[in-house]
C-alpha cells in the first residue's frame, strides 16, 4: 500500500526516517548543489515539508537524521565541512547547531547518535604515525556551551577505513567499515 508520493524535483540520493517513522529526510541534488528536505507525516495521512530546505555547497555530500528527526548532520565534500542543524519549532526553521561548521579534510560519512547530541564523522587525513593518508573516525559531543567537542578519535590502517559508519541508537557503540572488515568500538 502506497502512503504517499513526495516530489522533490531533483535526483534523490538518500532517504532516512526518524525512529518512529513520522519524519522523513530526503537528500537530493541538481547539477551544481544539493539539499536536504524534511517531511513530517501529519494526521489525515499527508506528508508536509517542515522548515526550508537545508542547502549544501556542491553535489557530493552525506547526511544523517537523528532518531527524533529533529537534528540533521550534513557533510560537504566540496567545502570539507560537517554542519549540524536542529529544527526549532518556535520559528519552524532548521538552524545551525553550534557556532560554526566543523572543518575536516577528506570528510566522508556522518552519523548523528544519541538524541542528536553525539556525532560520528569519518575522513581521510595523514596518519599521526607514518604521515600516509588513512581513514579516521572522529566522535563529537554537543556540550553545555552549545559547541561540538572532540571526544575521541580512531585511526585506521588504510584509506578505506571509515567508508561506512553506523551506531547504536544511544550513540555509544560504533561500527566503522573499511577494507574487508568492520571494526566495532564502544565509547562511554
Amino acid at each position: 500500500q502506497e502512503d504517499g508520493l513526495l516530489s522533490v524535483g531533483n535526483i534523490v540520493t538518500t532517504v532516512q526516517f526518524s525512529l518512529d517513522g513520522r519524519i522523513l529526510a530526503v537528500a537530493a541534488n541538481d547539477a551544481t548543489s544539493g539539499f536536504v528536505r524534511v517531511f513530517e507525516f501529519l494526521p489525515g495521512q499527508t506528508w508536509a515539508a517542515i522548515g526550508s530546505d537545508i542547502r549544501i555547497e556542491g553535489i557530493d555530500f552525506d547526511f544523517s537524521l537523528s532518531k527524533s528527526g529533529t537534528v540533521a548532520a550534513i557533510t560537504s565534500f566540496t567545502e570539507q565541512t560537517v554542519a549540524v542543524y536542529a529544527f526549532t519549532s518556535n520559528n519552524g526553521q532548521w538552524v545551525l547547531l553550534g557556532p560554526e561548521k566543523i572543518a575536516l579534510k577528506g570528510v566522508q560519512r556522518v552519523v548523528v547518535g544519541g538524541d542528536g547530541n553525539v556525532l560520528g564523522v569519518t575522513g581521510i587525513e595523514p596518519s599521526s604515525n607514518s604521515g600516509a593518508l588513512v581513514g579516521k573516525m572522529f566522535l563529537y559531543g554537543y556540550d553545555e556551551r552549545e559547541d561540538w567537542t572532540l571526544l575521541a578519535q580512531v585511526e585506521g590502517e588504510s584509506i578505506s577505513f571509515g567508508s561506512a559508519l553506523a551506531q547504536t541508537s544511544n550513540g555509544t557503540v560504533w561500527a566503522i567499515g573499511g577494507s574487508n572488515s568492520v571494526q566495532i568500538y564502544h565509547f562511554s
